[in-house]
């Protein structure tokens, strides 16, 4: 394997959970941390890195480094592209972490300099807590690890960091960014806005009579369960993929208002019947978009 040092920029959940199985799968590579101070100091006691740097050294993080991942917020990844291109050599891969790409790959391709490669990743996987205390080194287990589609990199490099992949237990699929954004925004946003939504439409109706939410059970926590995520993981995301969920939301408007429609008919039966078989076609052994 070429990546002698692999740095991770950032050790929360993601971060650290990779560093974590590099370290479970004996990668024969120097771990490097960085990220505030507490979190690397952390990092090293618990074995999960070899070095360790702050967030304001990156550069020192990441000098020598032949893959750094950056596994931060997607804001926070497009402002630390500058530092990283600033400080890596040529021939580096240089990847992400973040829940869209179009963006991210934009930025990247416009702030890398020649010869530092940049591959988009979002590995599809999470917790209900985030943070390195809940670092697992099985996270990526039958995970689904999206990369996006690159002409610019090397075979040989886009192919060792995919035996890495491997190596972790996940599968590499590749889209192009902006197909990944796309399907995102009809299965990851827009249910994380439609479960808002409910929540909020049923809370509201609560204030009425209490009956509400104390007779909401087993179905309607299932359908709200991610209205309990908070807006600072999903501020990021909304904001870098605006148009797509803007035009998941119209287009699921229209099926609501066929539904409706069907109401009036009696004629459900067709589209409950579509519904439970597209269901049984989800792939039960890997782990999607939603966390």
């Amino acid at each position: 394997m070429r990546f002698k040092k692999i740095t991770i920029i950032g050790l929360g959940l993601i971060g650290g959970s990779l560093a974590a199985v590099f370290k479970r799968k004996n990668v024969p590579a120097i771990i490097t941390g960085v990220d505030f101070e507490n979190v690397v100091r952390k990092a090293l006691e618990q074995g999960l890195i070899d070095e360790a740097h702050a967030l304001e050294n990156v550069a020192a993080g990441v000098r020598g480094a032949d893959l750094v991942i950056i596994a931060t917020p997607i804001q926070s990844i497009i402002e630390t592209l500058d530092a990283v291109g600033k400080h890596v050599a040529p021939g580096t891969l240089v990847t992400d972490v973040g829940s869209t790409k179009n963006k991210i790959v934009a930025e990247a391709n416009k702030r890398l300099p020649t010869g530092v490669y940049f591959l988009g990743g979002h590995p599809m996987a999470g917790a209900e807590r985030g943070g390195l205390e809940n670092a697992d080194p099985l996270l990526f287990e039958n995970a689904i690890y999206v990369l996006t589609t690159s002409t610019s990199i090397p075979s040989a490099v886009r192919n060792d960091f995919v035996s890495l992949v491997e190596l972790m237990g996940a599968k590499a699929v590749f889209l192009t960014a902006k197909l990944h954004d796309e399907i995102a925004a009809v299965v990851s946003h827009l249910p994380q806005v439609l479960a808002v939504t409910l929540m909020n439409y049923a809370a509201h109706l609560n204030e009425r009579d209490a009956a509400y939410l104390n007779l909401a059970a087993g179905g309607f926590r299932d359908m709200t369960r991610v209205a309990s995520s908070p807006f600072d993981i999903w501020r990021d995301i909304i904001a870098t993929n605006k148009a797509n969920i803007r035009s998941a939301i119209d287009n699921f408007m229209a099926e609501l208002a066929r539904m409706r429609e069907l109401l009036d008919s009696g004629e459900l039966k067709d589209m409950f019947t579509d519904a439970a078989t597209s269901r049984l076609s989800i792939p039960k052994d890997t782990r999607g978009f939603i966390r």
